[in-house]
């Protein structure tokens, strides 16, 4: 082989990994785009293989300092160091569970159970700054402000008709200090399973997106083959029983959202599966490629964003956990 294509290897070897990093750092720092600011890096473990991942984050990390500092100058007219450390620990701390995820450590256990882990000591080491955040009187009462000052300038916009006023007497009721602390529970309760959610799909699109015939590809296997081990279920009901005891007894807001973590973590994994056999079926129906990556992305945004779509997770969890008896995917049956 030519020096000359080596030379040309090398460069696009180190532009791709470059451009990676600079991607997932833009990303993150645009706000809206951050859901998916790791799946460029994922792209360049998949790709490029370990090396090229690590030059990603490498470039990345140089991209997000860069970035913050820009933004110190910008909104406080002059570097304020602690803004632009303060700002760092939570796309650094995502940024290396993906690289332990896409290291040899675990790579006995299946996908699922690594990411699963990962998510876990993640949220567990940051636990102590999110509780941090919402014991923070300040914080309360800044939000509490915010969200009286909201409901106000609604008040002033209702027609006090006849269901206007009920409206308003409903709005009049609401004790933005209360709205706020559930909505901190709410948050904490599905902490751990977002953080699981997260991780599963960066690791999951950006191994599929890394180009036919790449490593990540390979590690990924088509969505239609997604399967959780069958020991799952086991925890998975476990979790169920201590969420409704916790709730039956009123075991307090620690324990309640240790259990709801816990059940979303192990639904989110057969919700995944539920996704599978869906895809399996649009296959074996063979339905073109373009028309299953819609519905199953249509599927997907329903189940997130609407009250219809939670009945429609709900039921492609539930097709997920009873695959253990029922075998949808292998028509001979059961030991086929």
């Amino acid at each position: 082989m030519s020096d000359g294509v080596l030379v040309g290897r090398s460069t696009s070897f180190t532009v791709s990994a470059i451009a990676a990093g600079i991607l997932c750092a833009s990303m993150w720092m645009s706000v809206v785009l951050s859901p998916a600011f790791l799946i460029p890096l994922q792209i360049a473990f998949g790709k490029l293989g370990r090396r090229g991942g690590i030059a990603a984050i490498g470039s990345a990390l140089l991209a997000l300092v860069l970035g913050f500092m820009v933004q110190s100058f910008s909104f406080k007219e002059g570097l304020a160091l602690f803004s632009v450390l303060s700002a760092l620990p939570a796309p650094l701390a995502l940024i290396a569970v993906l690289f332990i995820l896409n290291t040899a450590l675990f790579s006995s256990w299946a996908p699922v159970s690594r990411i699963l882990a990962l998510a876990a000591i993640l949220s567990v080491a940051a636990a102590p700054f999110v509780a941090g955040i919402f014991a923070n009187a300040g914080l309360r009462s800044s939000l509490a402000a915010s969200v009286s000052h909201l409901v106000e300038g609604f008040m002033k916009g209702v027609d006090l008709g006849e269901q206007g006023y009920d409206s308003a007497a409903l709005l009049a009721s609401l004790d933005p200090a209360s709205m706020v602390a559930s909505s901190f529970e709410f948050f904490a309760s599905g902490f751990a399973a977002l953080v699981f959610a997260f991780l599963g799909m960066s690791w999951w699109i950006g191994n599929r997106l890394s180009g036919p015939d790449s490593t990540g590809r390979r590690a990924t296997g088509l969505l239609s083959e997604t399967r959780i081990p069958a020991w799952y279920v086991w925890p998975f009901l476990a979790s169920g029983a201590m969420l409704l005891l916790s709730l039956r007894f009123d075991a307090g807001t620690l324990a309640r959202s240790i259990a709801w973590n816990l059940v979303l973590i192990f639904s989110c994994a057969y919700l995944a599966q539920g996704l599978g056999i869906v895809a399996h079926f649009l296959a074996r129906w063979k339905v073109p490629n373009f028309l299953r990556i819609v519905t199953l992305a249509m599927a997907t945004l329903s189940a997130l964003t609407s009250p219809l779509g939670l009945a429609f997770a709900a039921i492609l969890t539930l097709l997920g956990v009873t695959e253990l008896w029922i075998p949808y995917r292998n028509a001979k049956g059961v030991g086929a």
